[in-house]
């Protein structure tokens, strides 16, 4: 069984009259069933000022969770923190991305461990409907079929037609990994579509494994970071054009 220690999250507030910022701890994640553990992935806020993460052991089946930190009414002090969903029922585990928010409230991440080829999969995370507590999952996407990516990177990104982004850290035509885009399904039918928008590792000198998430400018090129290839070999920042 895996061993859990605690996690944290701070806020640092800075004031003009004092030299260092303050640091106070909102939220202690403990491993248990209730709480989750070893967060992976970034913070995300919605309009209100809640924050989602993600732990990526823990939770009610030992797999991971989905937090969910409400800030505190006003002339108050604790955060709420309750978990919104649980993976490893029916689903994969070991979430290790910042979750992304489209404007409806749905959320968009990955899972390492899971999918139908057991490479890792994206899923979509629904707000429960007529003021239920039951957030509802779709898996968009499984990883590791043939020439497809394999363990996904942190950080993916939406567009405003609803098209998913990110990039795998190997898997592709050259095992170095792959930059994709996930295109919402047509109208009447349920299937997410893949596009493979770029092999990593060929020719010589070509990114190899990235690990970070990307980022876009205003045309949606988009810009990441990988570990490995570039002239020298020791990791290079790309850019993939439309």
């Amino acid at each position: 069984m895996k061993s859990l220690v605690a996690g944290t999250f701070v806020l640092l507030a800075a004031s003009p009259s004092v030299a260092a910022p303050m640091e106070t701890v909102i939220y202690s994640l403990d491993g248990g069933k209730k709480s989750s553990a070893f967060p992976e992935g970034g913070l995300t806020a919605n309009s209100s000022g809640q924050l989602f993460g993600t732990g990526s052991v823990g939770g009610l089946h030992d797999a991971g969770a989905i937090f969910r930190l409400t800030p505190p009414p006003k002339g108050k002090t604790a955060w709420k923190a309750e978990n919104i969903f649980n993976f490893g029922g029916r689903t994969g585990g070991g979430p290790a991305t910042t979750l992304a928010i489209d404007s409806a409230g749905n959320f968009y991440g990955a899972l390492n461990d899971g999918g139908a080829n057991g490479q890792g999969e994206i899923f979509e995370l629904s707000p429960p409907a007529d003021g239920g507590s039951d957030w509802s999952e779709q898996i968009l996407h499984s990883f590791g079929g043939q020439g497809d990516g394999e363990h996904l990177n942190d950080a993916m990104i939406l567009d405003k037609a609803g098209n998913v982004y990110g990039t795998t850290f190997d898997g592709g035509a050259y095992n170095f990994g792959i930059a994709y885009e996930l295109s919402p399904p047509a109208a009447g039918k349920k299937i997410w579509s893949e596009t493979i928008l770029h092999n990593f590792g060929n020719p010589a000198g070509d990114s190899d494994e990235p690990l970070a998430g990307l980022v876009a400018d205003s045309q949606f090129n988009l810009f990441g970071a990988a570990s490995h290839g570039g002239s020298h070999f020791e990791g290079s920042v790309f850019e993939v054009t439309p």
